[in-house]
């Protein structure tokens, strides 16, 4: 028989977070998923097919399934490494063989519980691992070094020598699946009910030191962070936003022409004087040159200046810049240990060694060697609106050296009213046929509008705010391509007769287009 588990060989718990951010977070027509999902995977891992191998561990590890027709993810976001863990060690004790996805395997019988068989055996005094396939399943384990890192990590099993034990006593279920082994949907199911919960960003957790915060337009990824970073001393928050223009040195310091100034001196006779007016000494001004600190050398500084306290930079819109151009060899420093220090160190230039030595003492451990090292305490927080995603692609060998948080739209301003002319809708009805259609015409999460895509006054949106930068956003950057069918189409409509005098009929035959209706007055609040 085939071995069922060398599926498992490349398995970890940062691939399960990298799976979710390559799969749709939305269920999508299954061609349109595929489409997405073989761009996405082919900017990741350098243009292998997803369809072919990696598809079959995602589906095994129920991140995902498909019918005839459409696409069914399991996350709404990326996973953090915590989610994933949590996940994988509720993973472990639902997984059933033979199931779709094992077609090679052939068990007389229901389907068995892997990690509830294990444990009962345990229990009964079998302890060799491949006595257990052999006899229970009629199946040769192959490789057990996967098996067994699987369930000395994740499951209630621990597996030493070829002998597998109980670790801990537990409850762990059914031994037999009442699914069918053909059944999709009903393997996917079985993990419906785990429990990964909603994670903060622990401060300590040494394997979330660079998250990039990513979704549509307004959905609060900087707000997010700011809730992160509640109760941090201001002093130990560095801010940069990343634009076209940034690059290393605006990233990292460079040297810079400063004001200066001069002693001014004179001719006294046959000899040179320090010249006053009577009272002070005179000095000229001059131009010297200075090595200036930008965000990332002030934070990193910070960082060994108070090694027991956290200290975070924060990158805003980071894909708006050239990555690979602004960090240059700081990208190295982005590996971390398990202490959270750069794995790899790099040579500083003399510049930089000078500056540093000079700021922090040649024997610091911030430039030992003369080399760069991040340190345990030191955050990188960034955020990234997916809708600008093609100003400067981030490359695969980057995305792997951060964590990444999507941050859905949640459709929670439900009392926002956007105000036309008198006429009254709810923002959030609005919002979330647009988004509707969006996602339905394009197949893209990225030009949606996000809670706080607009921030009104008194959770009013007025009719000048919903014209000029709501139906702009959508009529310059969603509609120009012809994408999601919003605007009037019975008529010649074009953007500027929305500031003519049949401009509020337009508008209204809009959401009547949408099936948006004006609010009540008189129910509005019951």
């Amino acid at each position: 028989m085939a071995d069922p588990i060398c599926r498992w060989r490349n398995t970890s718990i940062k691939q399960v977070s990298e799976f979710t951010q390559i799969l749709p977070h939305c269920p999508m027509r299954k061609d349109a998923a595929r489409a997405f999902v073989e761009k996405q995977w082919h900017e990741w891992d350098g243009g292998n097919d997803f369809f072919r191998t990696p598809y079959q561990l995602a589906a095994q590890l129920g991140l995902y399934y498909e019918d005839d027709t459409m696409f069914y993810p399991r996350f709404d976001h990326i996973l953090s490494i915590n989610e994933a863990r949590r996940y994988i060690e509720g993973w472990i004790r639902r997984y059933y063989i033979p199931n779709p996805y094992t077609g090679s395997i052939h068990y007389d019988g229901q389907p068995i519980v892997l990690n509830s068989q294990l444990y009962q055996a345990a229990l009964s005094g079998e302890f060799e691992l491949d006595e257990f396939f052999r006899s229970r399943l009629n199946i040769d384990l192959g490789n057990k070094d996967i098996l067994t890192n699987i369930l000395n990590n994740f499951s209630d099993i621990k597996v030493e020598d070829g002998r597998f034990s109980i670790k801990k006593e537990v409850f762990v279920g059914a031994l037999i699946s009442q699914n069918k082994s053909d059944d999709k949907k009903a393997f996917f199911d079985t993990f419906n009910d785990i429990q990964i919960g909603e994670l903060k960003v622990n401060t300590s957790d040494n394997s979330s030191r660079q998250i990039i915060y990513y979704g549509a337009p307004g959905t609060g990824k900087s707000h997010k962070i700011k809730g992160q970073l509640e109760g941090v001393s201001k002093e130990n928050v560095f801010r940069t936003t990343f634009h076209p223009d940034s690059d290393y040195s605006t990233f990292v310091g460079a040297y810079k022409p400063t004001k200066g100034k001069k002693p001014l001196y004179g001719l006294n006779g046959d000899h040179t004087v320090r010249l006053n007016d009577g009272k002070d000494d005179l000095d000229e001004d001059i131009i010297t040159y200075k090595f200036v600190p930008q965000a990332f050398l002030n934070a990193y500084i910070q960082a060994y200046r108070k090694p027991n306290e956290n200290v975070y930079l924060i990158i805003e819109e980071i894909n708006r810049g050239n990555c690979a151009q602004i960090f240059g060899d700081l990208f190295q420093l982005l590996d971390r240990d398990k202490t959270g220090k750069s794995e790899y160190t790099i040579k500083a230039d003399a510049d930089l060694k000078t500056f540093l030595e000079n700021e922090l003492g040649e024997s610091s451990e911030a430039i030992k060697d003369g080399e760069l090292c991040l340190p345990p305490n030191l955050y990188i927080y960034a955020t990234m609106n997916t809708s600008d995603q093609s100003l400067f692609p981030i490359d695969s060998a980057f995305k792997r050296r951060w964590d990444w948080e999507y941050e859905p739209i949640k459709y929670k301003n439900t009392d926002w009213m956007i105000d036309i002319d008198g006429l009254k809708y709810r923002w959030s009805d609005f919002q979330n046929e647009v988004n509707t259609r969006i996602l339905n015409d394009t197949g893209s999460e990225d030009k949606m509008l996000g809670d706080y895509f607009v921030n009104p006054p008194a959770k009013v949106i007025s009719y000048n705010l919903f014209r000029n930068k709501i139906l702009f956003y959508l009529w310059n950057d969603v509609c120009k391509d012809g994408d999601a069918d919003i605007f009037p189409t019975n008529e010649k409509f074009s953007f500027s007769r929305l500031y003519d005098e049949d401009s509020k009929r337009l508008i209204v035959s809009m959401m009547d287009k949408l099936g948006l209706k004006p609010i009540d007055n008189s129910t509005e609040d019951k």
